[in-house]
């Protein structure tokens, strides 16, 4: 559903909540900012989430890390 949200025009109006989401390189950064919405990146972290599929087939840590190595604010935004 958020991907879809992305690609609509409306994009603004539907991503209500933007996800504000910590910087895990940066604890005092906001990677996703309310105030400074960047829709691109977003994408691209979405991108990186796996699929249910793929989750259900390995345990938390080794998931994690394969997130982590595709994108590190895949795991942090699909937490939020």
């Amino acid at each position: 559903m958020c991907r879809a949200a992305l690609e609509s025009p409306r994009k603004s109006i539907i991503f209500e909540p933007y996800p504000s989401v910590v910087d895990p390189n940066d604890p005092k950064t906001l990677a996703f900012n309310p105030k400074k919405k960047n829709y691109e990146r977003l994408q691209k972290a979405l991108d990186s989430v796996m699929s249910i599929r793929e989750m259900t087939q390995g345990s938390y840590l080794e998931i994690k890390k394969q997130m982590d190595k595709l994108d590190p604010l895949a795991h942090p935004l699909l937490q939020w």
